[in-house]
């Protein structure tokens, strides 16, 4: 009968060496021993019969062996920093544990007969996984650690609006806006003679109007998505708020006013008329460029006895390249008419408002105080349902504006309207 001492110094492994052993590999020296001894406790067994002497020793020798090498093992799993006493508990075991507990919990009938038996024959086999160094790619499945995800949605930039704050703002309770306006004046005031009848005037009164339009968008959505995403009723009543509002707005600035459309500022204001500064007239413009038509246009609304503008409108485009301009393409000095303070832009004092509602190479130039926006229903937002939206669980939610843009007849001439390249060839002096 060989012992583990002689065992491993047949094979040429130090104590020291055998000590530093993981459980396996221990377990795999034991049942080295244990079959070499099986053969030999068999052998003896087949010579001096089962009830001997030296078959009862022999049994009661390895039954000692096989109670140290438990112990051993023990140790072994010891050191690896498992406790058998807290996998048989199960208390506070990392999942590395769990996994050697199942293994030793399999083992535990085969682990008792060990203990008991008196035969050699008997053996434990352990399989421990091998440990490996760990990685992103060879160890994580999915997004570890979880995702930060900022709050919110980040959306499509969508177009400020900005054209809005120039009108006056009233409400209406009517469908239709009317105004009594002065039409047709005849004759003229003046000088008289003693005894010579007076200069007579005469004029008409007209009535204008405008009609109540009603401006809408609906957005149709399944319950499940305006309730699950976080902040996502937000995110919509914002949608439907800023297209409605970029909708009023271009509206207001271009409705041609004839079917739903309200009758926009743009519409009814008065076409550019360079009248002594055109081409070829006295007051023609040498090498005129955007800030000598807005002058001209100035002098225009003057002419028409309106009250000077309060605003130019402008396209993002052309703002960018009156700044750019220079006096001449040999004098590289900046037009000094163009004021830039801070972030305001003025032409000869008049603001400049910068707008994409209005298309590139156009302008508008105006006194707004005498444009009124009139509101008969405010914006508003209502959730409902919409043909079979019920039994498909959606909902319909609408945004709603009605009102109109009035400027009346005689203030149209404090408005004029141009195309740029345009008006620029048409005060070019030749």
């Amino acid at each position: 009968m060989i012992t583990l001492k002689s065992h491993l110094e047949a094979k040429s492994i130090s104590s020291e060496t055998f000590k530093g052993y993981s459980a396996e590999e221990k377990a795999t020296v034991f049942n080295e021993v244990n079959e070499i001894n099986a053969k030999e406790f068999n052998a003896l067994k087949e010579v001096e019969g089962e009830n001997s002497k030296a078959i009862a020793k022999m049994s009661e020798t390895l039954v000692e062996m096989k109670d140290k090498q438990l112990s051993e093992l023990n140790d072994a799993l010891k050191a690896q920093g498992v406790i058998l006493r807290k996998l048989q508990a199960g208390e506070g075991v990392s999942e590395e544990a769990k996994s050697l507990k199942s293994i030793i919990e399999g083992k535990k009938e085969a682990l008792q007969t060990l203990k008991n038996s008196s035969s050699a024959m008997n053996n434990v086999k352990f399989e421990l996984k091998a440990a490996t160094d760990m990685s992103f790619g060879g160890n994580v499945t999915g997004q570890i650690p979880q995702a930060f995800r900022t709050a919110g949605f980040n959306d499509i930039a969508q177009r400020e609006v900005r054209i809005l704050d120039l009108p006056v703002k009233a409400t209406v309770n009517s469908n239709l806006i009317e105004w009594v306006y002065v039409a047709n004046e005849d004759g003229a005031a003046g000088p008289t003679g003693e005894g010579l009848i007076k200069n007579q005037i005469d004029f008409d009164l007209l009535v204008g109007s405008e009609k109540v339009q009603k401006i809408t968008a609906f957005i149709t959505i399944t319950d499940e998505l305006l309730d699950d995403p976080a902040q996502m009723e937000s995110q919509i009543n914002n949608k439907l708020t800023s297209k409605l509002l970029q909708a009023v707005e271009d509206q207001y600035y271009k409705g041609v006013g004839s079917g739903i459309e309200l009758n926009g500022v743009r519409t009814v204001a008065t076409a550019f008329t360079p009248g002594s500064f055109a081409t070829a007239a006295a007051n023609a413009v040498e090498n005129p460029n955007i800030v000598d038509v807005i002058a001209v246009a100035k002098a225009q609304i003057g002419k028409a006895n309106q009250v000077m503008p309060n605003a130019v409108l402008m396209n993002i485009e052309d703002v960018t390249a009156m700044k750019t301009l220079k006096v001449t393409s040999t004098d590289r000095r900046y037009v000094e008419r163009v004021l830039i303070s801070g972030s305001t832009l003025s032409i000869d004092g008049t603001p400049v408002v910068i707008s994409n509602a209005v298309a590139v190479g156009e302008y508008l130039i105006g006194n707004f105080g005498l444009s009124t926006l009139y509101t008969k229903q405010s914006l508003t937002i209502e959730v409902g349902y919409n043909g079979d939206n019920f039994v498909k669980n959606y909902k319909t939610v609408r945004a709603e504006w009605r009102g109109a843009g009035v400027v009346e007849t005689n203030d149209r001439s404090a408005f004029v309207k141009g195309i740029i390249a345009t008006d620029i060839a048409a005060i070019t002096k030749v």
